[in-house]
């Protein structure tokens, strides 16, 4: 019996049945067995070049596949994703050769996009044993069941689609992969003649966003350099202990430098690893942009207390060019007539100073009049400033009264400062670096490629009597597909779970370092930060509720608002925005929740879509699943905003790669017995790109319900 005659005999069509049969028309209108010709088969498979007469026969025949494919989704009311389209290609492509299918070896690498690129590793053929009795002509006419297969097949239920997206691996190839551009950023390094390893300290330039200190960048900075051949140019050490500070690559020691020294600015700031690359020379000069910083007080006497005074954003306190002499020389006239000094004031090292008690007590303000005045040459780096001793100009006191240092009330206050000296100060200064003699921070631009093998799994075998004939071809197919559905839409389960354990043994939030990068699970550890936090929700511990009518959003509420707050700062630890930003140079896109659940729970959680969910930041969308193993739990993660469809996207939680496959027909001697078997042998695999995710466990509903809700009225305040 044909497959038309059998297909009229159906009163009531099914869904398959309908798309069959509309393959089965398409295919009659051919001059061969198949949707398209062997030739044209071949052409869309070869490595080789292809005519232009070649080409033009393949876009035509994928071209007429597609257009029967979106009548047949219009007409049976069937959805039709491009991932199905394609599969659906593939196969219709496959069966016009289907023992040179069977035979074809697993590797061929072809370039298909920026972000997927397939990656061949040779595993001989696919069938080995009983090839002699294989009946090409049976299977090229089921070419239009291969087809409906991967068209219904290449697609899971909205849990594992949402999860993880479907991706087309043709089935020439075994795998793809993931690529992502990163942008590092590390400092200059020189070799070590040792042929010790060299450190590149490489930092993912996406951090910085969080972490300012990755581009904090001083190479230019003038800081002085505290060496035994310079400190007479600085304050002496007994009196003001020298610090470190890090500056690039270097640690450098340094102190104030002493007023009534005359050195070169330049000289005194070579760090080492600018003497490593050659004492600066005439080339070097001062930028404009001088400015006193700071200023050092010493009171009590020569080995008195010494206060660090920020002067940096005061008036008069930048040099400005001269007004006569070289158009290089820079002046300095710092004159302030009221310089504050709060009760509060500490010396350099943080502590109160002895001398100064009585002001503290008295909880005086005092001012000072200073004067230092200088000059830098930004040619020759000639640097001097003087300091005229301060002289108090004026207290007041607690109470906001202004009195005049000669007032009898306050000549206690004015003596504290009698005797008191400017000795050191700090400069804001750069190199103007115009000769290039560094180079600030590198960045490196490179590609990452992560690489995924897709395996071909158990078969899937429909047997019947070798004389049935094709009578149940339609029901065995839709068994076929409802099976390899059911295993995929299984597996995307399997694998949230396998994530979730995995980020659980190796993340620990408390210990996640913003800069690092976690060697863990998808190609986007390179742009964000690993998230993974486990909760549990007690119901009847979280929950208080008035009466029976407001339980369920009590309960509702109780569950969101702990998912709204994982999930903010999620989205904050993880990075995820400046990642999304520089994957979409700058753009910034609203990114969506997925709230993955059981189908229990998902009554409590707000629709899809509902923006007041999560507040105005994010897109939600709540997918569920009644597989046993989510029973109680939520999972949330993300999904990158305009994802494309059928490109992997690093930041989206996952994507599932399906290889297509032909549905065969094959005699087989088994068991003394000879059947004949329609079979598929499934190929995907379901890959997580992510590391960010959040695991709740829900416990207590049923009690909530069923129960009265006690309510802590401890606190509660009972007004007659």
């Amino acid at each position: 019996m044909s497959l038309s005659s059998n297909l009229r005999k159906s009163s009531a069509p099914t869904q398959l049945q309908k798309i069959v049969g509309e393959l089965t028309a398409l295919q009659r209108t051919k001059g061969h067995s198949g949707l398209i010709s062997k030739e044209v088969g071949a052409a869309a498979l070869s490595m080789e070049s292809v005519s232009d007469t070649e080409q033009q026969g393949v876009d035509y025949a994928m071209n007429e596949l597609v257009t029967t494919l979106e009548h047949i989704a219009q007409g049976t009311g069937v959805g039709l994703t491009l991932m199905q389209k394609q599969a659906a290609q593939a196969a219709a492509i496959y069966a016009s050769d289907v023992e040179g299918f069977v035979r074809m070896p697993l590797e061929r690498g072809v370039v298909v996009s920026d972000n997927m690129r397939y990656v061949g590793v040779g595993q001989g053929e696919r069938l080995k044993p009983a090839l002699e009795a294989y009946d090409e002509k049976e299977n090229r006419a089921m070419s239009q069941y291969s087809v409906a297969y991967n068209m219904q097949s290449a697609r899971q239920d909205e849990f594992g689609e949402t999860l993880y997206p479907t991706v087309v691996v043709t089935r020439d190839q075994v795998g793809f992969i993931v690529s992502i551009q990163l942008v590092t950023v590390y400092e200059e390094v020189r070799r070590q003649i040792s042929g010790a390893l060299d450190d590149f300290n490489r930092r993912n330039i996406v951090h910085a966003v969080r972490d300012p200190s990755i581009l904090d960048n001083f190479q230019t900075k003038i800081v002085p350099v505290y060496r035994t051949e310079s400190q007479s140019n600085f304050v002496a050490e007994a009196v003001l202990p020298t610090t470190d500070v890090n500056l690039g690559p270097d640690t450098i020691t340094t102190s104030a430098l002493a007023f009534n020294k005359a050195f070169s600015l330049l000289g005194i700031s070579q760090t080492d690893s600018l003497v490593a690359a050659g004492l600066m020379d005439s080339t070097d000069a001062v930028d404009t942009d001088v400015k006193l910083e700071n200023i050092y007080l010493q009171v009590g006497g020569a080995t008195g207390s010494v206060i660090k005074l920020p002067v940096g954003d005061i008036p008069y306190s930048n040099f400005n060019y001269s007004v006569q002499g070289s158009q290089r020389l820079m002046t300095l006239n710092f004159v302030v007539d009221k310089l504050p000094i709060p009760p509060t004031i500490t010396k350099v090292d943080g502590t109160a100073p002895s001398e100064l008690a009585d002001q503290a007590t008295a909880k005086d303000w005092v001012q000072l009049s200073i004067t230092v005045t200088g000059s830098v040459d930004l040619q020759t780096a000639k640097t001097s400033l003087m300091a005229a001793d301060p002289v108090v100009s004026g207290v007041v006191t607690e109470d906001g009264v202004a009195h005049p240092p000669s007032s009898s009330a306050q000549a206690g206050i004015v003596a504290l400062y009698s005797g008191a000296k400017l000795i050191g100060y700090d400069l804001e200064a750069r190199r103007t670096n115009s000769n290039r003699r560094q180079r600030g921070q590198l960045l490196d631009i490179t590609n990452y490629n992560q690489a995924y093998n897709v395996p071909l799994l158990s078969p899937i075998t429909v047997p019947r009597p070798l004389g049935q004939g094709d009578q149940t071809d339609s029901s065995d197919l839709n068994a076929l597909i409802v099976a390899t559905r059911i295993r995929t839409s299984n597996s995307a389960v399997d694998e949230l779970l396998r994530v979730a354990n995995v980020l659980k043994t190796y993340i620990d939030q408390a210990s996640v370092s913003i800069s690092d990068t976690t060697e863990i699970l998808g190609v986007s550890r390179y742009l964000i930060t690993p998230f993974y936090e486990y909760n549990e929700i007690v119901i009847p511990d979280t929950t208080d509720s008035l009466s029976s009518s407001q339980r369920n959003e009590d309960i509702s509420a109780t569950i969101v608002n702990f998912i709204r707050d994982v999930t903010y700062r999620m989205y904050r630890d993880s990075n995820y925005k400046a990642a999304s930003e520089a994957l979409a140079g700058g753009a910034t896109a609203m990114p969506t929740v997925v709230i993955a659940t059981e189908q229990y729970l998902e009554r409590y959680i707000m629709v899809t879509g509902e923006m007041r969910t999560l507040g105005t930041v994010f897109n939600v969308k709540v997918v569920s699943t009644p597989n046993i193993r989510m029973e109680g739990k939520i999972f949330v993660t993300f999904l990158a905003p305009n994802a494309e469809e059928g490109v992997p996207s690093p930041l989206s939680f996952g994507n599932m790669a399906w290889s297509p496959e032909l549905a065969l027909v094959l005699p087989i001697h088994r068991n003394g017995a000879n059947n004949k078997e329609l079979t598929v042998q499934p190929s995907y695999r379901h890959i997580t790109n992510l590391p960010i995710l959040a695991e709740f466990k829900v416990t207590g509903i049923k009690e909530v319900i069923s129960k009265k809700v006690p309510l802590n009225v401890n606190n509660t305040v009972v007004t007659p």
